[in-house]
């Protein structure tokens, strides 16, 4: 396995800055109501998601033998944080949401959800 230059590092960080750019000026067009925020998420999670794994890509510079297995597991383990991520926005939204009316009850629920994400996160990095 080799190492990227500085030169692709730059490469990297300026194309991060360039994705993230673009990600807010979206998030501005895009917030104008709840299922616009929805696909918004989607879309920023699927744009940082390809440049994520390309950086990877690029930086990692593996053999074809070394290929095949390290995507097949790079893919298990983030369809597996997706889903995880996919909680933590439900809750952060469920916060939002109750924010003007909650309750101790609800903020109790909330934070045993928010809990129990932690909780399977850790477990999921601990099995990867």
């Amino acid at each position: 396995m080799e190492f990227v230059s500085r030169n692709n590092k730059r490469t990297i960080i300026k194309r991060a800055k360039l994705i993230l750019s673009v990600l807010v000026f979206m998030a501005f067009g895009l917030l104008s109501n709840a299922q616009s925020q929805n696909d918004y998420i989607e879309l920023a999670r699927e744009v940082l998601k390809m440049e994520k794994k390309a950086a990877i890509a690029e930086v990692m510079m593996l053999s074809e033998a070394e290929s095949a297995g390290f995507w097949t597991l790079y893919n298990e383990y983030q369809n597996a944080l997706h889903t995880m991520h996919s909680r933590q926005i439900e809750v952060i939204k469920d916060y939002a949401n109750n924010y003007a009316s909650m309750t101790d009850e609800k903020a109790e629920g909330m934070f045993k959800n928010y809990n129990a994400y932690q909780s399977d996160l850790a477990k999921l990095k601990k099995k990867y």
